[in-house]
C-alpha cells in the first residue's frame, strides 16, 4: 500500500514515514512548513518534503507500508 497517495501530506502519514508518535510527527510538520517558508496554516505537500530531506521526488511517491 502507498503512504503518499496524495501530494498532500498529513501528520499521520509523517508519522509513519518518520516512525514516529504523531504529536512528533505534528511537530515536525510545522518545522518543514516554516523551513519551506508557508505559514503554520498551510498545508503539507510532498514537493515540500522533497525539499526538506533532499529525497529524490519519485522515491515519496514509491514509498509503501507495511500494512
Amino acid at each position: 500500500m502507498l503512504l503518499f497517495e496524495n501530494t498532500i501530506v498529513t501528520a499521520h502519514q509523517l508519522s509513519i514515514f518518520l516512525n514516529c508518535h504523531e504529536k512528533t510527527a505534528r511537530k515536525y510538520y510545522r518545522i518543514i512548513l516554516k523551513h519551506v517558508g508557508k505559514s503554520s496554516k498551510a498545508l503539507l505537500v510532498l514537493e515540500d518534503l522533497s525539499d526538506y530531506y533532499e529525497i529524490p521526488l519519485k522515491h515519496f511517491k514509491e514509498f509503501k507500508t507495511h500494512k
